[in-house]
Formats: structure tokens, sequence, C-alpha cells
């Protein structure tokens, strides 16, 4: 997805930017003021950058109006900012957030800037209060309006022309013939008179009911299993009685959300359980070839509609079924792959949600792991290798590909402690949408796993979600898209349609786009279509249209950059992220900035956040390297399963998420006024001002809390006051993270 955006709220003059030597704060009321030279320092005299001259992101408290209308030169909000978007005729940024906010006419511009072209894609991204749904359109039998040559949906750039009885595509310039019912007269600007009447011409942002031929098969239901780990490991680390305690939760949620919804529950230790469910008494049928695994019983026996009456005393029926079964005579082997080989034959012509939670690597059966984690490959370049993935096992790569076919979605939570080799079974989320998620720290004596479980697993199934999803980008004559990057499988069709198994509000997709022609209007028109099946069984296409205005000057460009630039797209990420900052910095030096001195650094103001947010990358725990040798001192800051869960994360993250995993939001918790916590008249809960992350902020004697998409950080001073210490904590004296760990855990994600 796009990285860390710039500071899209204050915009200088087009000939101001900030400028940046060593040495005392400039004067910021005149940015583009070079600073007078200095006198030479004494050598013993270092200079260094004062912290506060250092462009940071605006913290306000109240959210900012931002109105989407059409092609547009006012640039969006910051995406970690607070805005209310208005729908009058372009997508809302959090559905579609373009790399660059006015797009150069030609290749050659582009590449002299050094900037990408591309856009983060959240298609169905949670809107804010204050914010109006997407509407819902019905065309009826016919489907929705769409050009006769690529395909795409009318939409509020669509042209009418010839008095409305033809209509003139945004994406291709097709003419194509308006249908006679839906034809309108037009006014003396070429608008049609019933614009505000239809949804579809007023709206960036529409969603269609979609008539049969768009299915090739019954909508999909809503059908999640848990296939739950009971090997001798998972009872250790407290994993089986966590899950268990959390399903009649479980069970709430879904039928809350999903009343046509089925639910199941598979077991695995050195073999594979089902349990029948549609019989008086629940039944275990053993599922004993772990080589070959297939679902020894049809999905009908062991699915439990969440709706039946019996449904919650079946549950709970499972549950001390489960526990008297294993808790005494727990295996210590576990067969995860062959289990969730064979629920994925249960469901092969049904699709669904897989949930797979296991407490180590599958040491037999089919997709066996039998390496044991490299510690001294910490550090070293044959690193990359714990967290990129050996490709071991082909069986995993076929596997989720058969699922992502399929439309079945699996789900990675993995206890494992330290290592599971996650690098390798979780390519079963990266290709069919799951989630990623190691939790190493359960513990049996913490009894507050247990809570975090049920709100872990009832959060993510509350999530507004799309099942059976295709995903299709179009975009202007004159451009096409390069690659697509997130958690998906191709579609094989073309470069520019994926397809989706699951995806939810924070599943977000990377597009990078390439010249292959002269764009041939004044504007860059982009087209995202969702086709998707509802939990309530409704296939319909979500479409988000967007337009951009064409420039043909390198300064506007520079400062025109709207949302941040691609990463994790190609090439190792760490030299991508620095070449690319010094590359666009150089460019515009070159081209925009040529009078000034070699000594200062100037940045436009669009970019003046860039060069912090890359900073910020390299040193986020997906991307800093681990020290090695005395550095270490025995320690190994970030083990290969956590990397590869963070790298999972920041690959399929909408822009807001992944700005805020590196660069976190600090506040004082020593330092609250009495309104914070408490909810003001916009419903809105009271928080503290956000203090810059930078260890100058920290204080011995306070208590900070760091705040990022991916991890809560505690920072206790060593002087903090006991009385407040006593308050949090109800301990006067705090020796060691062991004392507070659970009571902060330091893997909720913001999910």
């Amino acid at each position: 997805m796009l990285p860390p955006g710039p500071n899209a709220g204050n915009h200088a003059p087009p000939n101001q930017a900030p400028v940046f030597t060593p040495g005392p704060p400039f004067h910021q009321n005149n940015p583009a003021q070079p600073m007078q030279p200095k006198p030479a320092a004494p050598a013993t005299t270092q200079q260094r950058i004062d912290p506060t001259q250092i462009p940071r992101p605006l913290s306000r408290p109240d959210a900012v109006t931002y109105v989407a209308k059409g092609p547009t030169l006012t640039m969006p909000p910051p995406a970690n900012s607070k805005y209310i978007c208005i729908d009058e005729g372009c997508a809302n940024p959090r559905f579609i957030r373009p790399s660059l906010n006015h797009v150069p006419e030609s290749r050659d511009l582009l590449h002299n800037s050094g900037l990408p072209l591309g856009a983060v894609v959240c298609p169905l991204a949670k809107l804010q209060p204050g914010e109006l749904a997407v509407p819902l359109v019905d065309f009826g039998a016919t489907g929705p309006l769409r050009c006769t040559r690529c395909k795409a949906y009318v939409n509020c750039f669509t042209k009418f022309i010839q008095g409305g009885r033809m209509f003139a595509c945004n994406i291709c310039t097709m003419q194509n013939e308006t249908p006679r019912d839906y034809y309108c007269a037009v006014d003396q600007l070429g608008k049609r008179r019933d614009v505000q009447e239809r949804m579809e011409l007023a709206r960036g942002s529409v969603e269609f009911l979609v008539p049969s031929v768009y299915s090739v098969r019954p909508a999909q239901e809503v059908i999640v299993v848990f296939c739950l780990d009971v090997s001798v490991f998972a009872f250790q680390s407290n994993l089986v009685a966590s899950v268990i305690a959390s399903l009649p939760a479980v069970l709430e949620t879904l039928q809350q959300t999903s009343p046509h919804a089925k639910f199941g529950l598979m077991t695995f230790d050195s073999a594979v359980h089902y349990y029948r469910l549609d019989q008086d008494q629940i039944s275990m049928v053993v599922c004993p070839d772990v080589d070959d695994p297939a679902a020894p019983v049809p999905a009908q026996a062991w699915l439990l509609p969440v709706q039946a009456p019996d449904a919650l005393d079946k549950i709970q029926e499972l549950q001390d079924l489960i526990l008297s079964l294993f808790g005494t005579a727990a295996k210590n082997q576990s067969v995860s792959g062959a289990a969730v080989t064979s629920a994925v034959d249960s469901l092969l012509t049904s699709g669904g949600r897989i949930c797979l939670f296991h407490a180590g690597p599958p040491r037999s059966g089919v997709g066996k792991i039998t390496k044991e984690e490299a510690a001294s490959s910490y550090g070293t370049t044959k690193e990359v290798e714990l967290y990129a993935g050996r490709g071991v096992h082909a069986h995993y790569e076929e596997l989720a590909r058969l699922s992502a076919k399929s439309f079945i979605s699996i789900d990675i939570v993995s206890a494992a402690n330290p290592y599971s080799d996650l690098a390798e079974v979780a390519r079963l989320a990266e290709l069919t949408g799951g989630y990623v998620l190691h939790l190493p720290q359960f513990d049996k004596d913490k009894p507050e796993h247990f809570q975090y479980t049920t709100k872990l697993l009832t959060h993510v199934l509350r999530k507004d979600k799309g099942m059976e999803a295709v995903l299709k980008i179009r975009v202007s004559t004159g451009l096409r898209v390069d690659s697509i990057y997130g958690s998906y499988m191709p579609s094989g069709a073309s470069d520019d349609e994926v397809n989706i198994a699951l995806l939810d509000q924070d599943t977000a997709v990377g597009v990078t786009f390439l010249y292959d022609g002269k764009l041939p209007d004044d504007h860059m028109y982009i087209q995202v279509a969702l086709l998707y099946t509802r939990p309530d069984g409704v296939r319909c296409v979500r479409v988000h249209n967007l337009a951009l205005p064409l420039l043909n000057g390198h300064g506007v460009c520079q400062r025109r950059v709207a949302g941040g630039r691609p990463h994790l797209l190609t090439r190792p990420v760490k030299e991508k992220l620095v070449d690319d900052c010094v590359q666009v910095l150089s460019n515009y030096r070159k081209h925009c900035a040529t009078n000034s001195s070699s000594g200062q650094l100037i940045l436009p103001e669009s970019l003046k956040l860039l060069p912090l947010y890359t900073l910020a990358s390299l040193k986020s725990r997906a991307l800093r390297n681990n020290l090695t040798g005395q550095q270490a001192r025995g320690v190994i800051d970030v083990r290969a399963d956590e990397r590869v869960m963070l790298l999972h994360h920041l690959n399929s993250f909408p822009v807001e998420h992944a700005v805020s995993a590196v660069y976190p939001k600090m506040y004082a918790l020593h330092d609250l006024t009495e309104e914070i916590g408490t909810v003001n008249e916009k419903g809105e809960v009271m928080l503290p001002v956000a203090l810059p992350p930078t260890a100058e902020k920290l204080d011995e004697n306070g208590l900070f809390l760091l705040h990022s998409s991916t991890y809560l950080y505690l920072f206790i001073g060593a002087k903090t006051n006991p009385t407040l210490l006593e308050e949090v904590f109800g301990a006067s004296h705090i020796d060691t993270s062991e004392q507070v760990r659970g009571m902060v855990l330091s893997t909720v994600r913001r999910l």
C-alpha cells in the first residue's frame, strides 16, 4: 500500500519550500529564504540539526471537512488525520488514495520527477460518522449501464453527447448509444437534467445490484470454521482454553451479523478430528491419514447453523467434550498442515473462512516442517531466508491457490514460541485475503488472554466484509495497470483483475500504473469495481471513481504528491526506500530549486515529511536490522515469525494503518486533564495531545504510551511517582516489564 503520505494540511506558495541546514533553528515564516552563513564552528563542537526544525505531521483535535467534487486542485487530507469527506462526484480518499494528486502528462516528466504513479485502493473502507453511506442502485434485470468496449460502469465522469442520445466512456473514450429507458435531455453545458436523481451520476462511489449473470454459482454462504491445535503445546500456551472460552461470544456475533451463517470446529494433534453436530449427541470422527487427508464427513454433518434453536447448547457441549478428551491426554505432535488441507477439502464447493490456530509447526503429515530456527542467521545476509519463505513446501503454495480459486479464506493465528516457520504457512493467508497473527506470549497463567482472544475474534467477525470478490481496476487510455500488490490471487484474465476470497474494511491493495501512449483528455480517470457477495447473500458491484488533472511542469508535480509512494513493491525494501527518497529530493533540486546552496536540504511542501517517514520505516520492527556479535548481547530483536506477520500487515494495510505502523502516536499518561477519556457532545472520546515520538520527549519521571497500528508500548520512567504507579498498576514500584506484561498486551492489533 502507500506508506505515510505527506502533510497536506498546509501548502506553501509555488516558490516556497522548507530549507534545512545543520545549525540553529531557521525562521519558518519565510522557509524559502536561505540561512545566512555562520562562522565556522570550533573543532570541538559538533553541528547537528535541531529536532525542533524537523517537519512533523500536524495533529488536529477536530475533524476537517473535505469536499470531493470532480477533478479538483484541493489536496486530500493526510490519511492519518481526522476528516469528514463529502462525496459530490469523486471517491472518498478512504476508498482510493493516489500517490499523485496531479498526473504528469508524459512518461518522461514522471521519470524526471522520480515519483511513482499509483494508488492505494480500500474498496470496503469504513466510513466515519458524518459521511454518507455508499448509495445502492438497482438497474433491474439488465444490470448497470456499461461501456460496450472496455466494460467500464457509467459514472459521474461519463459525458453525454448528441443531446444525451450517446455517452462517451471516460476510460476508453468509446461513444456508446444511450439506452432508450436511460435517456434524458441535457442542458446547455451538456449535463443531464436528472443528475441529482441518479446516484451513479452524482456520486463518486456507488453500489450496483447485479443480476444472476454476474455469478457463476449460487451466492456463497457465510461459513466460519475454527481449526484448533489441541496438542500439548497448545494446552501449555493456553491457546486451547482461550479459543474454547470464546466460542459462545463467537456464536452470538455470527447470529447478530450473519443470521444465516454456519459454524464448525475441528481439532488436531497427531490426527484430525471432526465433530458431528447433526445428531442429538455430538460424536467425533477421526481422519487418521495425515499424509493424504480428506474430509471424512459431509459439510452439512459438522457445520452448525448459528440460528439453530439448540446452537448454544451444542457449542457448550462441544466445549466440554474437547477439554475432557484432550485436556489430560494431549499429544506432543501437531499436524496443522493436514488439518487445514482437510478443512479446505470439505469447503471446496461452498467456500468459506478457515481460522487456523496452532502452537507450533507441523512436525508430521502433509506439509510438515522439520527445519529449526537458525539463530546464527539473525543479523546476517542469511536472515532473509527465515522470513522470506524458503519454498520448502510446494504443498502450501498449491493449497493456497486451490483455496483462492474456491473462494476459501484462511487466517493464521500462531501461538508458537519462538518459531514455527510462519513464512511457509503464511502463504495460505497471502493468496486468500486472510490475516496472519503471531502471538507468542500466550501464557496459561495469564487469565486476561481469555478476554483478549474473545475480543480479537468477535471484532474480526464484526467487520464489514465481502466474499468471493473480483477486483477490477480500470484507468484512462494512455495508461495501463503495471502491478497490483496485496493479499489476493491473480485472476489470470488480465493484469488489472484479481480474485480475493474474503476482504473487509481494512483490506487494501496497491496498484501502479505505466504509460503506454498519450492521455487523450486533460484528466486521468481511475475506476475501481469490486464484484462481491455481501454477508446477507446479495451479489453487487461497488464502484469508485476518481479524476486527477494532468500537468506539464516539474515543480507542480513535486508539490502535488497526494498520498505517499508505494512500498513493499519491488526490490529489497530498505534499499528501495532510501534510493527513492534520495532520488525524489535530488530530482526536485535539479529541476525546481537550481539556485539553492549545495549545503541546504530543499523540501517541497508536499514532500517535507518524506525523509522523516523514510527513516521511521527503516526503524520500524518490520524493517530494522537485527544486530550481530557483541552489539546484539545475545538478544534477537525481531524474530522471523514476527517479521513475517508485520510484513504481511504492511502489504495489506490501508494508508492510515501503514502510517501508524511506522510513525506511532505518543501520549503522556502522567499529565492528563480531567476531560481526557470522556465523551464530548459529538460522541467522540477526548484524547490527550499527541507528542512527537522522539526520545527527547521522554522523561524519567513520566509514564508514556506509544500507540501504533500493530503494537502498544508503555514507557515507565525510573522516577515515576509511586502514587501514579499504584493507581495504574496496583504496585508502587515496577522492577521489570514482566510485572506489567498482560496488563498491557504488546500484541494488540487495530483490527
